[in-house]
């Protein structure tokens, strides 16, 4: 249990110093998209990790809504969705590495 929460903190504070970056960037007028989504990316991939694993330690008290874990579990796939799923976001990505567009948008529907 100690190892466990151990990497969740570990995850958590690896994400703030991200986000403390990106927030940096944002100051100093450098902040895009493509800077953006393998935050977005990694933010979401933990956070389900964090979940899953804080629904394991809690055994079956992991589900009932007392301990709000379950909760969050629903949440972050709703912000997964909403944010755009990891395909996407990775198309987003590509198309800054590479400079080629894997998606066009369908016009007239």
């Amino acid at each position: 249990m100690q190892y466990r929460r151990s990497r969740m903190l570990a995850d958590i504070t690896d994400m703030l110093c991200m986000q403390y970056r990106l927030s940096q960037l944002l100051d100093e007028g450098d902040y895009s998209m493509p800077r953006v989504v393998p935050a977005k990316m990694h933010y979401i991939e933990r956070a389900r990790a964090i979940l899953a694993d804080a629904r394991d330690m809690l055994g079956g008290n992991g589900i009932l809504l007392d301990y709000h874990v379950a909760r969050h579990l629903c949440d972050i796939e709703a912000i997964d969705t909403y944010e755009g799923t990891d395909t996407v976001q990775a198309l987003i990505v590509g198309r800054d590495i590479n400079g080629y567009n894997a998606f066009v948008p369908v016009s007239g529907h």
